[in-house]
């Protein structure tokens, strides 16, 4: 069972903040210069899913199809478009561009911090809970692994609690 260390609090807390800012550092230049955080599929495939989803919710529609796409898609029933995923409904009031932007920041900045304490099969519950959010909102997402990004490959490297 995973159990801080004595003292080690304040590292594993400078730890966490650290994988949680590491995401919008790194995207930084790209977010600043307004260019898509998810190049690739995400542009081809995830921010036109997610676009209609986002539409449909704000006109106070479920989304249940995506009539845009030949003769129509299912949105509700589909995985990719993560029709009822909390940050794609909480995103719903932002312009689908931004949305999709904070999508991707949010979802690397979840994934990130719990990666160091969920190691050996022991965690606490809140890592598991916070990093399994984190991932499942970056597949959807199309996204890179958070743990096999740079920085947090880098950022890991140092574990809070090694083990002995």
């Amino acid at each position: 069972m995973w159990a801080p260390s004595a003292g080690a609090g304040r590292r594993d807390l400078l730890l966490i903040l650290l994988l949680a800012v590491a995401p919008l550092i790194a995207y930084a230049p790209a977010w600043l210069e307004g260019r898509l955080l998810a190049p690739g599929d995400g542009a081809a495939l995830h921010l036109p899913l997610r676009t209609e989803v986002w539409r449909a919710w704000g006109r106070g529609e479920i989304p249940s199809w995506n009539a845009s796409v030949f003769s129509g898609a299912p949105l509700l029933a589909s995985y990719r478009p993560g029709a009822l995923h909390p940050l794609t409904v909480a995103l719903t009031p932002f312009a689908p561009f931004r949305a999709f932007q904070w999508l991707v920041l949010s979802s690397l900045a979840l994934a990130g911090p719990p990666t160091p304490f969920v190691r050996y099969g022991e965690s606490p519950a809140w890592a598991a809970v916070v990093l399994s959010f984190g991932l499942v909102a970056a597949r959807r997402a199309r996204l890179p692994r958070p743990m096999r990004t740079p920085e947090v490959r880098l950022l890991t490297s140092v574990r809070p609690n090694p083990m002995p």
